[in-house]
């Protein structure tokens, strides 16, 4: 280092514009915005992941592939978090002329370009969890099954081509630097992430449609329908944030000042991967719901919130109300005891997710994840396909 002609510790890696010093000491960053970002929507990712694994393993005893791969994918979004994390304020979220050229090592340059790997890594583990629990769900609806092996090899194809691009181009050759290939990759990089985030958004609409034509097919009560579509238009939030991104990455291909300008890309692209990931837990969550519905330690919970309420509602009407009130109460019910209570409560009928699958008439497995809506769903899916065409014995 001895023998350039400056001294990285005070030469900016950007030159300022006019009228601005470099301020290496206490500069201003926006690094904040993705820190505040990952802190709201991972532990939320985490605690979907958690509910997913417990209905499916512990409720209805049905782990699978989907689940497996979707840990997988969470712990990708998990990794590339931390190295966000570890990023920010030392370099990233600074404006780049506040940042010393002694910042820039090998060891941070790997790092950044280990993240910008691993989360066109996680996008596409996130997308192939959602597109294997669709398989999961549709597999009577041969078109449609056709149609998610189609995404899931043309998402593969195109996030491990771009990936193996990147890595020729920005790992250094020979008797290279880093320095030198990060230069190199420096515009190449920002054309991959454009491009990524066009790919991004136009995938995630396709993904979105795939349950949206298969929902409106089910011959349902239209409250419980629009029930299960909302939950998976919550994929629209992870568009949202895609279109974002993507929005932000054109951007940057004007800006120089990337470690600035990558905090809004950044901050999108973790929102799109979490929400992205919450969205693969959430239809598997309604036999855990039931459960949760027939608990004792529940019921008696709201039963107290209700009693409460009520004592309060009665505490807040005028004195003169409560004796008119009164006046007009209704006879009193005789009180049963307890044995009455509890056989009442043995001979009602619930539907349980916990029963034993059954087989219909095409031999179909009954569908538990959406079971809380009471219909054979593949069955359904089944008969409303082949009013549209033949169907494939599965």
């Amino acid at each position: 280092m001895s023998s350039l002609p400056f001294d990285p510790n005070t030469t900016p890696a950007l030159m300022p514009p006019d009228g601005v010093v470099p301020n290496f000491e206490n500069p201003d960053s926006n690094a904040y915005i993705s820190t505040n970002v990952i802190a709201a929507f991972l532990p939320l990712m985490v605690l979907f992941l958690f509910l997913r694994l417990y209905s499916r393993a512990i409720v209805i005893h049905k782990f699978g592939v989907d689940d497996a791969f979707s840990v997988v994918a969470a712990a990708s979004v998990v990794v590339v978090c931390g190295i966000l994390l570890s990023l920010n304020d030392h370099v990233n979220g600074r404006h780049q002329w506040d940042v010393p050229l002694s910042f820039l090592t090998d060891d941070y340059l790997k790092t950044n370009f280990s993240f910008v790997l691993l989360t066109a890594i996680s996008a596409m583990l996130v997308k192939l969890s959602l597109l294997l629990l669709y398989l999961r769900i549709f597999k009577p609806a041969w078109k449609v099954t056709l149609t998610i092996y189609a995404c899931i090899g043309i998402v593969s194809l195109f996030y491990l081509s771009t990936m193996i691009a990147e890595l020729v181009v920005g790992v250094p050759k020979g008797g290279g630097t880093w320095q030198q290939a990060q230069a190199a990759y420096g515009p190449f990089g920002l054309t991959i992430s454009v491009v990524r985030g066009v790919f991004g958004v136009l995938s995630d609409f396709v993904i979105l449609l795939i349950p949206m034509t298969q929902l409106v097919l089910l011959a349902l009560p239209t409250r419980r329908k629009v029930v299960l579509v909302g939950v998976f238009l919550t994929g629209i939030l992870a568009c949202a944030s895609s279109i974002a991104s993507t929005v932000f990455r054109f951007g940057e291909l004007d800006n120089y000042d990337n470690t600035w300008a990558n905090t809004l890309p950044n901050a999108f692209a973790i929102i799109e991967i979490t929400v992205g990931h919450i969205c693969c837990s959430l239809p598997t969550l309604p036999p855990l719901f039931v459960l949760l519905g027939k608990s004792k330690t529940i019921h008696s919970i709201m039963g107290y919130i209700r009693s409460n309420r009520a004592k309060k509602g009665e505490s807040d009407l005028p004195t003169s109300a409560t004796s008119d009130a009164g006046k007009k109460q209704l006879p009193n019910v005789p009180k049963g005891g307890l044995t009455v209570l509890k056989s009442f409560i043995r001979n009602a009928r619930f539907t349980s997710v916990l029963t034993k699958p059954t087989r219909n008439s095409t031999n179909e497995e009954s569908y538990y994840d959406l079971e809380s809506v009471d219909v054979d769903y593949h069955s359904q899916l089944k008969t409303a396909n082949k009013a549209h065409g033949p169907t494939r014995q599965v």
